[in-house]
């Protein structure tokens, strides 16, 4: 599933555009996160730290214009 996404690439920066805000809000608290949907396994041994605010696409075109000031 996750080829299949990534391969689309305007799809995959819309969902993760619109998945870190939620993630954040689920796990703001503790800063990390215990569960999420279609990883129960995975996750019951791991915790998933909370994203960033952006995403790295994001956050690379922001640090790409501070170092050309």
């Amino acid at each position: 599933m996750h080829a299949w996404l990534s391969s689309r690439q305007g799809l995959y920066q819309l969902l993760t555009r619109l998945l870190i805000p939620v993630l954040n809000l689920i796990g703001r608290k503790r800063g990390y996160l215990r569960r999420l949907p279609f990883a129960g396994g995975w996750m019951s041994m791991r915790e998933f730290p909370t994203p960033q605010k952006k995403t790295f696409m994001q956050q690379y075109k922001s640090a790409k214009g501070r170092r050309r000031e």
